[in-house]
């Protein structure tokens, strides 16, 4: 759901809640919002698909919080 969401943000224009993206040209911004996202979603599926359990694990901690700090983003 957390990359069908960001997916999503792209057709919305979310970027323009972000500080300094709002300034930028839309199609810039797109741009710009796309690329950052591609190395985030690439570690997220190595890591969801480690084979050590106790790194798998972790992680899986990890991205918790981070689901829960992007929700804290959308309700502010």
């Amino acid at each position: 759901m957390f990359f069908t969401h960001q997916i999503d943000a792209i057709r919305y224009k979310e970027w323009r809640i972000l500080p300094g993206l709002s300034k930028l040209n839309n199609k810039i911004a797109d741009k710009l919002f796309i690329v950052t996202h591609i190395p985030p979603f690439i570690i997220i599926f190595v890591f969801l698909t480690h084979l050590d359990t106790s790194i798998n694990e972790n992680f899986k901690l990890y991205i918790d919080l981070l689901l829960v700090g992007h929700i804290g983003k959308h309700i502010t």
